[in-house]
């Protein structure tokens, strides 16, 4: 079974988890039905921070990859609850998962991108 690594990103001003995949027809359809986006900066696509989604994309994946989510566990539990989300990261997001109203696709990150200027 092959294996998927998935990590906590800080992308343009906004926290993603960062799924690295092998580059197969498969995880490529499983992933666009995700509303993943591809970063090139990163190499890897990224879903919106928010534990639905997570919990959507790990019933996907876990059927046909391994997933290695050791970073992502790191940071959201410790005793089976989730941590940081209390505190802020200096640019002031969430630590733990936090809702980005944002729409996930590549229109809604171009709308993103021309509020910021």
């Amino acid at each position: 079974m092959k294996e998927i690594v998935v990590k906590r990103i800080e992308h343009r001003q906004l926290v993603w988890v960062g799924v690295y995949g092998p580059d197969e027809k498969l995880f490529n359809h499983l992933i666009r039905l995700q509303k993943a986006v591809w970063s090139k900066t990163w190499k890897c696509w990224l879903i919106s921070w928010d534990r639905q989604l997570y919990k959507q994309f790990l019933s996907r994946m876990e059927k046909h990859y391994h997933i290695n989510d050791d970073a992502i566990r790191k940071i959201t539990t410790q005793n089976g609850a989730i941590q940081n989300t209390e505190k802020k990261t200096p640019d002031g997001f969430d630590g733990g998962w936090m809702e980005i109203k944002m729409v996930n696709d590549p229109a809604g990150l171009k709308l993103w991108e021309e509020r910021q200027r």
